[in-house]
């Protein structure tokens, strides 16, 4: 049986855009600390001590997927997955007059969905995971803009083209 899938932004263009990446060289900059079933973690051993990185990767089953949207028909099944993957450190900020202070950074992706969503590769979670990032750098064309996040990060949620 073959299956056909739309979403309410399908019919939207992509454009391929220029974003710099950082280069996570897994093999060679960092070394497993926590491997369980279904939950790893792995440590930046380039860091200096004090300044530690940990980036976690975590897979769940879930009973019952939720979110604030209503469907119009009902989904094949309640039950789901999720994959979060989570990247935190300590960023290190010296004043002028030599204060120095240690601040928490954590920032996570999460991805859920139900067993029936027709999304079966990494592919697809990525194009997700682009779309939402699309949103928060309002992306338009082949511009690339912080504007956005500037704005969430004084408390103003609605998109400035939105006022």
């Amino acid at each position: 049986m073959s299956r056909t899938s739309v979403t309410a932004f399908d019919s939207q263009t992509t454009e391929t855009v220029s974003m710099a990446l950082p280069k996570i060289s897994v093999s060679s900059n960092y070394t497993v600390i926590r491997d369980a079933a279904k939950d790893t973690a792995i440590s930046n051993i380039q860091s200096l001590v004090d300044l530690p990185e940990e980036i976690s990767f975590k897979y769940s089953d879930i009973e019952q997927v939720n979110t604030s949207l209503k469907a119009t028909n009902k989904p094949t099944t309640k039950a789901g997955y999720q994959v979060i993957i989570r990247d935190e450190f300590i960023q290190r900020t010296t004043e002028t007059d030599g204060t120095v202070h240690d601040d928490p950074v954590s920032c996570y992706i999460t991805f859920r969905t139900t067993r029936g969503a027709n999304i079966v590769s990494g592919s697809d979670v990525a194009a997700i995971i682009n779309r939402v990032l699309s949103a928060a750098l309002m992306q338009t064309g082949d511009a690339i803009s912080t504007t956005y996040l500037d704005r969430l990060m004084r408390g103003a949620t609605k998109p400035a083209s939105l006022v």
